[in-house]
């Protein structure tokens, strides 16, 4: 029997087994002595439960709006703490986890490593002089503040005593 050219005849097919091969396993995942994998965010997650429990605040108060001091002491030592284990994930990757701007972040850690006296995790520059010029900014507004509280309270008493004498 004759085939036109590049037609095959009908039958059966054969088709080739491939093996198939395990998926490799993902970076994130690190294998322990004690046998069970854990994530890097497990442990990130870890980490900010101890801040929260040394702080006495909850992991709740950590990625909520909260404004209160030892809240925001227990925000900036979680994201100084995330950057100082792990160095390897970025800013952004640190913004996406507390839900905020990769810019807070770095404020966060910046301003935890000069509250505390440990060595900065970012070197940006910009962040730093931000920092310091906020930090001059509010020395100049709590001294005038001051001194124009000083004047007022002169001031009142003056007026206190120009109405005494004057009845």
């Amino acid at each position: 029997m004759f085939y036109a050219k590049g037609v095959k005849p009908r039958g059966e097919i054969k088709v080739k087994s491939r093996k198939k091969k395990e998926p490799a396993p993902s970076p994130v995942v690190r294998k322990y002595s004690i046998g069970k994998a854990v994530t890097t965010r497990q442990k990130m997650r870890k980490i900010v439960e101890l801040v929260a429990i040394r702080n006495g605040v909850t992991y709740e108060d950590i990625f909520g709006n909260s404004r209160r001091t030892a809240v925001i002491h227990a925000k900036h030592e979680a994201a100084y703490r995330l950057r100082r284990k792990f160095p390897h994930i970025s800013f952004p990757a640190l913004g996406r986890f507390f839900g905020i701007d990769h810019s807070s972040v770095m404020l966060r850690c910046v301003n935890y490593a000069i509250r505390s006296g440990k060595p900065p995790v970012c070197s940006h520059a910009g962040i730093l002089r931000s920092v310091e010029r906020k930090r001059k900014h509010a020395k100049e507004y709590f001294r005038k503040l001051d001194k124009q509280s000083v004047r007022d309270y002169q001031n009142s008493r003056y007026r206190l005593k120009v109405l005494t004498n004057a009845g």
